[in-house]
């Protein structure tokens, strides 16, 4: 009987670890995603930053 109890307790406990470690895995995987979008829409934004203060090719008022 006793022993019977400790193995359920046993198997709930394993079960439970199972459940948060794939739960710790997939909350990894989405801090992942979130950093590569994060990089991603800070470069997008440097680079249009950088587009936007370029001097158009046929503006020649900067020359002689």
């Amino acid at each position: 009987m006793i022993e019977e109890t400790l193995r359920e307790q046993l198997e709930e406990k394993e079960r439970i670890q199972v459940e948060l470690e794939n739960e710790i895995m997939s909350l990894r995987r989405k801090l992942q995603r979130e950093d590569v979008k994060q990089n991603f829409d800070k470069r997008t934004k440097i680079l249009n930053q950088i587009i936007s203060s370029q001097i158009p090719i046929h503006d020649k008022s900067e020359i002689g």
